[in-house]
Order: C-alpha cells, then sequence, then structure tokens
C-alpha cells in the first residue's frame, strides 16, 4: 500500500499559501515551477551555451550553493533545484513518489526550462533519476555528474545499513516518524555525512532555516516508493559519466563506487579526499576542476580507457 499521501496531503495544504508567501520576496533567479504534481523552487544564474543542473541532496537547499554558482557563471548557465518533496519543492496531493513518475517531473522542468545542452549534476539516490532522464532524453542531456552513487544494489543496501530497524522503510510508520523528527533528523544526518566542519554548520543553519519557515522533508515516502522498489529497467547509455565520491563519507564507507560502471559505456570514477557525502560543497574548488575537464573532453575521452583498466572495487 502506498502511504505517501501522508506526506503529499499535508503539503499540498500549505504549499500555496507558502510558495505565494516566498515568491514575493524572491532573490534574483530564484523561481518556481508550478507542475501539476508538484512545486520546484529552482535557481538560475549565468548566460553560457552549456547548462549545468544541479539537484540538491536533501535536506541540502539552494542557499549552500552560491560558491559553485559564483565559480560556473562566466561559462556556463547553471541551474540548481530541491527535488520534489524536500525543502520549498512542495508536493500536491496528486503526486506518487514512484521511481518513473519522478523522472517524467524531472524532464519537464528540463523541457520549462529550455536551455539544452545538459549535464546533470545529480547527488546520491536522485542519480538514479539522472541516469533515466539521460537514456530517456539523449538530445537534450549530453553528460553525467554523478556523486555518492554507487549500482542500484549498493545504494538499496546503504540504506537499509542506514534504516537498519526498517523504521523509515515502513509505510506509515516512516511518514509518522518523519513527520514528528524531520528536524532533528535533518540536523544530525548532515552532522553524520559531512566530514567537514564548516560545510556541516552551514548545511545546518540553511535546512534550519527552510524547515522553520515550513519546508517539507518526505524521506520516507521517497524511499519506500523509489529505493525499496523493483529496480527500473536501466539500459547502459553512451553519454559520458563522471563518478565522484568523498572518500571520509561514514554513511558509504563500505560502498563500491566503481560499481556505477554497470550504468554507462563511457565511467570515470573519482575520488575527493578528506571530504563526506557532499563533495561538491566541502571540496569545491577540487570538485569544480573534475569537473570542467571532464565537460571539456580532456577527461571523458579517457573514461573509456578507465572502464578497461579498472575493474569494479579497485
Amino acid at each position: 500500500m502506498d502511504f505517501s499521501i501522508i506526506d503529499s496531503l499535508p503539503n499540498h495544504y500549505k504549499a500555496k499559501r507558502i510558495v505565494r508567501r516566498l515568491s514575493a520576496t524572491l532573490p534574483q533567479g530564484y523561481g518556481f515551477l508550478d507542475l501539476p504534481h508538484c512545486y520546484v523552487r529552482y535557481r538560475v544564474a549565468g548566460n553560457g551555451p552549456i547548462t549545468i543542473v544541479f539537484a540538491t541532496d536533501p535536506p541540502v537547499t539552494l542557499e549552500s550553493y552560491d560558491s559553485i554558482i559564483e565559480s560556473l557563471i562566466r561559462d556556463f548557465k547553471v541551474i540548481v533545484f530541491e527535488l520534489p518533496g524536500f525543502g520549498f519543492s512542495f508536493p500536491k496531493k496528486s503526486m506518487k513518489f514512484d521511481f518513473n513518475p519522478a523522472v517524467d517531473t524531472l524532464l519537464a522542468c528540463l523541457k520549462h526550462w529550455n536551455a539544452a545542452p545538459y549535464v546533470l549534476a545529480f547527488p546520491c539516490a536522485s542519480a538514479f533519476f539522472a541516469r533515466k532522464m539521460a537514456e530517456v532524453s539523449p538530445e537534450t542531456i549530453t553528460h553525467l555528474v554523478l556523486t555518492q552513487c554507487p549500482s542500484w544494489s549498493q545504494e538499496q543496501a546503504w540504506v537499509k545499513r542506514l534504516d537498519p530497524k526498517g523504521i523509515l522503510s515502513t509505510g506509515f510508520i516512516g511518514q509518522v516518524f518523519m513527520g514528528s523528527l524531520k528536524r532533528k533528523i535533518g540536523h544530525e544526518w548532515v552532522a553524520f555525512a559531512s566530514h567537514t566542519h564548516q560545510t556541516t554548520q552551514q548545511l545546518q543553519a540553511h535546512n534550519h532555516n527552510t524547515m522553520k519557515q515550513g519546508g517539507c522533508y518526505c524521506l520516507a515516502s521517497s524511499i519506500q516508493r523509489s529505493l525499496l522498489q523493483d529496480a527500473p529497467q536501466f539500459h547502459p547509455i553512451d553519454q559520458p559519466i563522471l563518478s565522484v565520491y568523498g572518500d571520509c563519507d561514514r554513511s558509504h564507507k563500505n560502498t563500491d563506487f566503481h560499481s556505477i560502471k554497470e550504468h554507462g559505456h563511457h565511467t570515470l570514477v573519482k575520488s575527493i579526499p578528506n571530504t563526506g557525502h557532499f563533495p561538491e560543497l566541502e571540496n569545491t574548488p577540487v570538485f569544480l576542476n573534475y569537473l570542467k575537464s571532464f565537460i571539456s573532453g580532456s577527461d571523458a575521452a579517457s573514461a573509456s580507457n578507465h572502464c578497461l583498466n579498472e575493474t569494479s572495487g579497485a
């Protein structure tokens, strides 16, 4: 049974009021998409010929991406958005948290922004959305940059390690648990997963402000409907993939990030030392060096050799 209505219904009834209030004082570049099944809060900056789209990693919010945006806008158009069901991207009562509807919603976002060609930079579980989006729309999506993302089976094992008693994974119980403790859980998750004190404090502060203003954190529904169902049908893609991971992420210490190679023909896996679950935010200069080299082709061209020379788990 689908218990995600416990998340979507109350958020539906408060969303319009909060979105209207926030829209009245939006900083330059911020906006909301009013889609059939959800609202999506985003920020856009720059006018480059290639658009890099960042999905924030809940409970991370748009406000944590200032440094990345400022470093990229001279050469790229940059869009950052909060995934539906998180932050100020409120679900409507009709929203399904299932995998394929989520992919369709995110493709609708790309169509609305009308800024192809796209490089998708998606983290953790949302990387599988990007992976499927690239398969469905290869004419608009040219590259994938995935952070903290292994294979589907490895990601499911990660969820089970983090939720050993199955609280978040159990319908109704997970939604009620998150509803009463979402601020505390978001705060503690960031402290556990980040390896960088400054980043931890920044992410916690932004998340606190979002939750204080009524933001949402539909983690239980997302896990139950997107990650714990049967594996989606994936076919290897031709777009090059850059997989980046922080080597000090305590939540992923038993994860084989090289397993992501099963998803594409041209995949390059790189680590960033002394960073945790948010490598693009914890060590932005190194992450951006990787990203720019990859998009320019100097790293993408070598991805095939890495796939041949590195075995899974190497």
